[in-house]
């Protein structure tokens, strides 16, 4: 539920448009024609390994040190 809302927030600080073929590209609908909005690649590049790595390690050290306090593992 937060996750909707948050999304919805941010929605409508964006301007018309729409996502086109990933996260890191936007088309912006304008009456002067379509402007397409990219985020550079060394950007893009961060945030997959962000959340591709750092946030499933950040989960299974949570997960083991939750079990080890009920001597678990």
């Amino acid at each position: 539920m937060v996750f909707i809302k948050t999304t919805w927030v941010l929605y409508g600080f964006l301007p018309p448009g729409a996502w086109v073929s990933s996260i890191a590209s936007y088309e912006v609908f304008d009456y002067h024609g379509a402007i397409l909005l990219e985020l550079p690649g060394w950007f893009r590049t961060s945030i997959f390994f962000l959340l591709g790595y750092l946030v499933t390690i950040a989960l299974w050290t949570a997960a083991y040190f939750r079990l080890s306090e009920r001597q678990i593992v």
